[in-house]
Formats: structure tokens, C-alpha cells, sequence
């Protein structure tokens, strides 16, 4: 017998493992968020998950791929975080060259 016990006590039900069709009643006690998990599955690399087989265990994977999509987030702001630094970079290199050879041109003209 699969137990979920919720922190309200509306969101309680309780199934077995093998009957895992929901009744009316126990579908209305569900929040939103885990009448969405009823509806996603969630396949990675360590096999596909359902909420309605074992709640917590489809919780740690969905974790898992959000730190996963989160990562790859993170990484793409840090690539364009240095690249802009390195155009950043190129920019102030070519001022540089541009005011050297500006002086230059003026000493010459000083002379």
C-alpha cells in the first residue's frame, strides 16, 4: 500500500500499487501541481519516472533535471558573459592602437 500524505490534511489519498487509476474523489483532493506530475512523465538517464508509481522517487528526478536544465542555463550566461568581456577586451585593444598611433603621429608632427 502506497501512502502520500500531504502537509493539508485535504491532500491526503492513499492507492495500491497495482490499481493505479485515480477516482473522482482522489483526483479532487490533488493540488494543481500534482494533477500536472499525473500528467508528466519523466525520462532520463536512469529510466522514466511516473508520479503514480512512486511519488517521491519521480520528485528526485524531476529535481535532477531541473539542476540539470539549470546548469545548462548557467553555462550559456557564462559563455556570453565571456564573450562579452572579450569583445570588451578587443575594443579597448584597438582604441589603444588607435591613440598610439594617434601620438605618434603627433610627435612626428613636433618635431
Amino acid at each position: 500500500m502506497l501512502v502520500f500524505n500531504d502537509t493539508s490534511s485535504e491532500n491526503e489519498f492513499s492507492m495500491s500499487k497495482c490499481d493505479k487509476n485515480l477516482t473522482d474523489l482522489e483526483l479532487e483532493k490533488l493540488t494543481n501541481k500534482k494533477k500536472e506530475y499525473l500528467q508528466d512523465a519523466i525520462i532520463d538517464k536512469n529510466g522514466a519516472y511516473s508520479y503514480l508509481d512512486d511519488p517521491l522517487e519521480y520528485k528526485k528526478a524531476r529535481k535532477r533535471l531541473q539542476n540539470r536544465e539549470s546548469a545548462v542555463r548557467s553555462r550559456q550566461r557564462k559563455k556570453n558573459y565571456q564573450e562579452e568581456l572579450e569583445d570588451e577586451i578587443y575594443d579597448k585593444n584597438t582604441l589603444i592602437a588607435e591613440l598610439k598611433a594617434h601620438k605618434y603621429s603627433l610627435e612626428v608632427s613636433n618635431k
